[in-house]
């Protein structure tokens, strides 16, 4: 895995908050009025005089009833009688959530909150509005979740991954995730977003900045889906990277002729951490639930790749048969230094901190450590 680094990344998020905020502040304002006129305390008219859009009213309304309003001409049926009863049985308890929400403090912290923090704080939200995730407080996850709905995160998804500048999943740095987009900002193609910390189990986070993690479909909805994880026992991409902790090696499983062969190779993932590193229970897992390469399958769907291994493996060895010493006499002449030459020759980036920029960017500098070290000294 490799972690995501910018140089204005709190900019980034601080100009994210900034814009999300006004959006979350009318959903809080309409369900507050939603619930004021299901508990009786003002009359429809206020409802339908507010200002939200007519789509989001109507599935706001459905949310309290027991029956959905899907046009204007349904409204009749948003009577106190066809209220949900979890409602009648819980108004005290949703109105302190809305009252907690609607300070400006406690929402920039759920907005901003940094990973190390975020599920403690969520879980003691949890603990102190008292949701079970039981029964009829199962109901008020999906009351916050109608406030602090991820649907909302669509408008600024785009911008947010343009201003990373994220071309690889830090996840598995296998599969591109580039954001395209035409001349006059027709969105073609973006990252998905993955909930470090689920929806479905901390309802206080969906559109927490550093929650929300840039990665390829694969890690995102076919390994990692709704996983429960936490932030000491896997690797959190705002946090930190394999880095040199754990390194991809190769083994020779045959012997073909051919040295480009993909036959010859399996890549493995090398624990190189010193004892009792606390990563190495976040790379690898102290069970099968923990551990990145363990939930994103880095070995299994690094061996998919054997071919570009033996690519590599055919071009080292090209490099140093004799070649080596020349070569490095040439960088001056040629104006350029051994980071451009390698990406030039080995078709990647020399540098950790580029590593997003390009997929297998992370086998490629440790497949060559491996097979030639000297080129690194």
């Amino acid at each position: 895995m490799i972690k995501i680094e910018h140089l204005a990344l709190k900019d980034i998020a601080n100009t994210y908050y900034k814009a999300i905020i006004p959006k979350i502040n009318t959903r809080i304002e309409f369900v507050e009025i939603a619930l004021d006129y299901f508990t009786q305390k003002i009359n429809f008219q206020e409802v339908i005089d507010s200002p939200v859009n007519g789509n989001t009213k109507n599935s706001i309304l459905s949310f309290f009833l027991t029956l959905k309003i899907k046009r204007a001409s349904d409204h009749n049926l948003a009577i106190p009688a066809n209220v949900e009863p979890w409602i009648t049985a819980n108004p005290q308890k949703l109105y302190d959530i809305l009252a907690f929400l609607k300070d400006e403090g406690n929402l920039k912290e759920l907005i901003l909150v940094e990973p190390l923090e975020a599920y403690d704080k969520d879980l003691a939200l949890q603990a102190y509005f008292n949701i079970n995730k039981q029964d009829d407080d199962l109901t008020i996850f999906k009351f916050l979740n109608i406030i602090l709905d991820y649907d909302l995160f669509g408008a600024f998804s785009y911008d947010i991954s343009t201003k990373l500048g994220l071309n690889a999943c830090p996840y598995c740095n296998r599969v591109y995730i580039n954001t395209v987009m035409k001349e006059g900002g027709q969105q073609i193609i973006r990252p998905t977003y993955d909930h470090f910390f689920s929806q479905s189990k901390h309802p206080f986070l969906p559109l927490n900045f550093y929650n929300l993690i840039p990665s390829c479909y694969y890690c995102n909805c076919t390994l990692k889906n709704a996983t429960t994880i936490m932030h000491d026992t896997h690797l959190h991409p705002y946090l930190d990277g394999f880095g040199s902790d754990a390194l991809f090696r190769i083994v020779i499983s045959d012997l073909y002729p051919n040295i480009s062969d993909s036959r010859n190779y399996k890549v493995v993932l090398q624990d190189a951490m010193s004892n009792f590193n606390p990563k190495r229970r976040k790379i690898f897992g102290s069970a099968s639930t923990e551990g990145n390469n363990n939930l994103f399958k880095i070995e299994d769907v690094y061996n998919a790749h054997t071919d570009i291994v033996g690519e590599l493996v055919h071009k080292a060895d090209v490099y140093s048969r004799g070649q080596a010493n020349s070569l490095k006499k040439l960088f001056g002449t040629l104006s350029t230094n051994k980071s451009e030459f390698y990406q030039f020759y080995f078709g990647n980036y020399y540098h950790e901190h580029d590593y997003n920029k390009r997929p297998m960017a992370k086998l490629t500098k440790d497949v060559l450590g491996q097979v030639i070290p000297e080129f690194f000294k």
